[in-house]
């Protein structure tokens, strides 16, 4: 079967969207902050895991 349509601005968008949706810059961040807090790795770890779990 071979592809028929043209590939405009908004083909390149959704491909771009797909490969930026999965990375998480904010996480290291998001963890140096959780630290300040008070929280303890293991505390820390278990958010993140959850918050994967939930994300996937």
């Amino acid at each position: 079967m071979k592809n028929n349509f043209e590939k405009d601005k908004q083909y390149y968008k959704f491909c771009m969207y797909g490969f930026f949706k999965n990375l998480r810059f904010f996480e290291p961040f998001f963890m140096l902050f959780l630290k300040e807090k008070g929280l303890s790795f293991t505390e820390i770890g278990s958010l993140l895991t959850n918050y994967n779990k939930n994300i996937l």
